[in-house]
């Protein structure tokens, strides 16, 4: 992963976990949370780079 994301990356799983545990109704996705007001600026790559990548690998990861 290029550092300028490793960085974000780092800076994401705080903020995000501290914005989606402040309210328990919220109903934003994380692709929403990541373009929206509501997270501070990301990167454009972010998201397609680090997140969703992330993502798809624990869909289909076996967790039996």
């Amino acid at each position: 992963m290029p550092a300028g994301l490793a960085a974000e990356y780092a800076r994401f799983k705080g903020e995000a976990a501290r914005y989606y545990l402040s309210d328990p109704n919220t109903r934003i996705s994380i692709g929403q949370y990541v373009g929206s007001t509501a997270s501070p600026a990301y990167s454009t790559n972010f998201g397609r780079l680090c997140i969703f990548p992330r993502l798809n690998a624990m869909y289909f990861s076996d967790l039996a």
